[in-house]
């Protein structure tokens, strides 16, 4: 632009034409001026620039009167502007300018040739113009080709660093490999011996050991324990990050599970002085499906880590529900301390590898710091999250949550007692040339019919037994040293048509988490391990031998599949005549993993326990054709007569006064609860009677003593105010949040039950208000009545109509006939208002 300014400028000196210079030096010292000035913002500089040499042009044009039409000029510098400025106020600035130097031009003096005649000079000026604007367009050129340059050179250098990233990606990929096989290999060759020695540790404190033998033994044996733990943390570590690890996703119960998992840190709290709670939220679905070995190494890792830090007070470990679909459950659980807590910068990073709260405490408490990492990584493997929330000496929260799968109702239910022990036939083997006491007291106490052999001589002995038709059923292989035995024996059994029909079990003293799953592969039927409760091994080889397991694709049988199956097998029959109270008690229990019946009445209870075996009986008080007491007598009389083992019977009903309890305990009843039902309540009754503690309840004779129980003040909240409407503290019509609360904020459960409740209430009320107009007065019916209407009111937390019906109940008890005129009304306006309320 400069060099076409100065050009311009000795133009019009040629032609004599000295009004070109002063414009012209004017134009050269702002483009300098520009040029310096607006250098650290060169965008500006470079619209100012242009504008400059715009300004000159067009005084120039001015001057030659070059270009005769002012609207061509205009349209020149609009399209210059569009290219200068890219966004709208820079272009409407733009068009203004080049407005007014329009209206300029058209309406100013400067019409016509001017002061310089370009005709005359045409030659020199297109030199001028083809010499600057081909030097911009050479230069523009040549920048265009340097960058074609560039640009092909970064294209070259991407394409190397490309190959050299794949080539360093490779190596990586063969590093973790070669990485994954030598952990494997590393792994492999310490499990054996440290299986040995955890293996002969077992036999050692198995043996006749004095006081100092003994604790040397076992320090011995928790040392191996905890390095074969540290090992197997950089296992899964590796396995994680390198992507290998899987998932072993089964069903399961979760309060089976819970349980079992937390008999250790109850051990490990109890020794050191510590109290450890649990607590499922009745709401949490307990048949579930996912890995519930990963969820039961992280509880462990957390609770682990709570009662090592805690010196003093409580840990806690809460299972709550935090979201229900239809077909999942995200399911919450956290542990909580009053440990020395954790500062909040320490907290961020405590979940990376080899991470701990302070450099000291590897020396104070031990650990690697890997058993959170490894926890996380799980949990978010399972599609969940985990976190953690602390306030220094004061304690800490670790929580994690993680989305489980709910088994589908229909799944088969084995009923363990159907197959007789001493028709079945098992031969015992060893990892040892003979097995174990340990394992041969356990089939003596059972009573199986069993052998024992080297475990080189099974395959013969099996086949031997088959000749002389006396085939073995199953194979109990134990475990005490190193599995390898009997991993090759399960091959051998499964690739032998002879063989691979019997049921093999494999019993282990130095079992790993992934064992299960392996030995499922290999055509195992149960995996068990020590130490072995004579239940147990009854009830494993009764599953796998049952014809329904043989004939389905089930997995492998554990301790676990085997409560979770006499839970499911533990059937309950409800007795009521009220369908919402029957709906209510069966959503509770079908929610635990029961099995749930029901009648309406006494009599159909007496035919139903005849015709079928219950567990357990709930079992209303005041029913028609039929009472419960009645009910309960018939019972207790036919169980005697066909001398079958007492079923526990419930007394279920809104009567909680002693004499009711009393009433209960004659007719043969063992335990008591009253309505409306708490559903926590209710599980752990349920609990009392399910087997492994049935037998500490059960009874020799109907009349046997009722154990004391706790009817939670129903007696204090049944008392019946003077006047309903006046009282200092106005009863509710509908306690919506007490009644949510009852079925664990389950608005759908809640809005079947009121349903439910709607389609039988106005039948209660009428039968009611007929009582109270039968002539004679039946007060005994009438009290019926009442009961079965503060019982359904109960149910579902309509206050005032269920203290309205208890009025009743209790003057009718005093043989005082109410008013039929203040009943029909004061129950249709209690109705009408219940309606109200809760169908909103």
């Amino acid at each position: 632009m400069t060099a076409i300014v100065f050009c311009l400028a000795g133009l019009g000196l040629y032609a004599n034409t000295l009004a070109f210079i002063a414009p012209s030096i004017a134009a050269v010292c702002l483009i300098w001026a520009a040029c310096n000035v607006l250098s650290p913002r060169p965008v500006i500089a470079g619209r100012s620039i242009l504008l400059i040499f715009t300004a000159y042009i067009a005084w120039f044009v001015s001057l030659t009167g070059g270009i005769f039409s002012p609207g061509q000029f205009f349209f020149i510098l609009v399209m210059a502007g569009a290219v200068l400025f890219d966004d709208l106020l820079g272009f409407l600035m733009t068009c203004g300018l080049c407005a007014a130097l329009l209206a300029f031009f058209y309406f100013g003096p400067f019409r016509g040739p001017g002061a310089l005649n370009l005709n005359e000079f045409r030659f020199a000026f297109l030199v001028i113009l083809f010499s600057g604007i081909g030097s911009a367009l050479f230069l523009l050129l040549i920048k265009h080709l340097s960058l074609i340059k560039e640009q092909q050179g970064l294209i070259r250098d991407r394409q190397a660093a490309m190959e050299l990233s794949e080539k360093v990606r490779e190596d990586a990929q063969n590093a973790i490999e070669i990485k994954d096989r030598f952990l494997a290999n590393m792994s492999h060759e310490i499990r054996n011996p440290m299986n040995g020695v955890l293996g002969m540790i077992h036999v050692l404190l198995d043996s006749k050991l004095d006081a100092k033998q003994r604790r040397h033994a076992d320090i011995a044996y928790n040392s191996a324990k905890a390095l074969l733990s540290i090992v197997n943390d950089i296992l899964d570590l590796s396995k994680i990050e390198a992507g290998k690890i899987e998932l072993d996703i089964r069903p399961f119960d979760l309060e089976i599970a819970i349980k079992d998992i937390v008999s250790l840190p109850e051990l490990q709290a109890r020794q050191k002085g510590l109290e450890f709670i649990y607590n499922i939220d009745t709401d949490v679905p307990r048949l579930l499906k996912g890995d519930i070995g990963r969820i039961r190494q992280v509880i462990l890792n957390f609770t682990g880590n709570a009662i090592k830090f805690t010196e003093s007070g409580t840990v806690t470990l809460n299972v709550t529900l935090k979201a229900d679909k239809e077909e999942h459950a995200l399911i919450h659980f956290s542990v909580d301390d009053t440990g020395i807590g954790i500062s909040e910068d320490v907290l961020k990073g405590l979940f990376s590898p080899f991470v701990q709260a302070d450099a000291s405490i590897t020396k104070k408490y031990g650990g690697t710091g890997l058993g959170l990492s490894i926890s996380k990584l799980f949990i978010e493997l399972m599609g969940g999250q985990v976190g953690a929330d602390s306030i220094e000496m004061i304690g800490s929260t670790f929580w994690f949550e993680v989305p489980f799968e709910k088994q589908q109702p229909g799944e088969i239910v084995q009923d363990l007692s159907a197959i007789s022990m001493n028709k079945i036939r098992v031969v015992a083997i060893s990892d040892e040339p003979e097995p174990s006491t340990r394992l041969t007291r356990v089939l003596d106490r059972i009573g199986f019919n069993y052998k024992t052999c080297e475990h080189g001589q099974v395959i013969e002995l099996i086949r031997l037994a088959n000749t002389s038709s006396t085939p073995f059923h199953a194979v109990i292989m134990e475990v005490s040293e190193s599995d390898q035995y009997a991993r090759a024996i399960g091959r051998k059994f499964s690739q032998d048509p002879e063989l691979n029909s019997l049921a093999c079990i494999v019993v282990t003293a130095v079992g790993k988490k992934g064992d299960a799953r392996e030995f499922e592969d290999l055509g195992f039927s149960a995996f068990l391990s020590f130490p072995l409760d004579g239940t147990i091994l009854q009830d494993a080889i009764r599953t796998v031998l049952s014809p329904a397991y043989q004939k389905s694709s089930q997995s492998i049988i554990t301790r676990y599949t085997l409560a979770e199956r006499r839970k499911r097998g533990f059937k309950i029959l409800i007795v009521d005549d009220l369908e919402t109270n029957v709906l209510t008690v069966k959503e509770f229990i079908s929610k635990q993993g029961y099995q749930t019946d029901s009648v309406s009445n006494g009599l159909q209870a007496v035919e139903k326990v005849k015709k079928n075996k219950y567990d357990l009986i709930f079992m209303d008080c005041q029913m028609p054709e039929m009472d419960g007491y009645e009910a309960s007598r018939q019972i207790r009389a036919y169980e005697a007569l066909e001398n079958l083992a007492v079923t526990p019977i419930i007394a279920m009903t809104g009567n909680a006064f002693e004499q009711d309890r009393h009433a209960c305990k004659e007719a043969g009843m063992n335990d008591f609860i009253s309505k409306p039902v708490n559903p926590r309540n209710l599980i752990e009754l349920i609990e009392a009677y399910t087997p492994g503690t049935v037998t500490s309840v059960a009874f020799e004779t109907p009349n046997c003593d009722m154990p004391d129980l706790d009817v939670h003040d129903v007696e204090t909240q049944e008392r019946v105010p003077a006047d309903l409407e006046n009282n200092n503290a106005p009863v509710p019509v509908f306690d919506r949040t007490g009644f949510l609360e009852r079925f664990g904020n389950d608005e759908e459960l809640a809005a079947e039950i009121l349903e439910s409740f709607f389609q039988e209430v106005e039948e209660l009320v009428d039968n009611l208000v007929s009582a109270v107009k039968k002539e004679p007065f039946d007060p005994e019916y009438l009290r019926t009545c009442a009961h079965a209407l503060k019982g359904a009111a109960a149910n579902v937390n309509a206050e005032q109509l269920r203290l309205a019906a208890l009025d009743i109940e209790t003057q009718t008890g005093n043989t005082i006939q109410p008013n039929i005129l203040d009943v029909s009304e004061m129950m249709t306006e209690y109705l009408n208002r219940f309606n109200r309320e809760a169908r909103l």
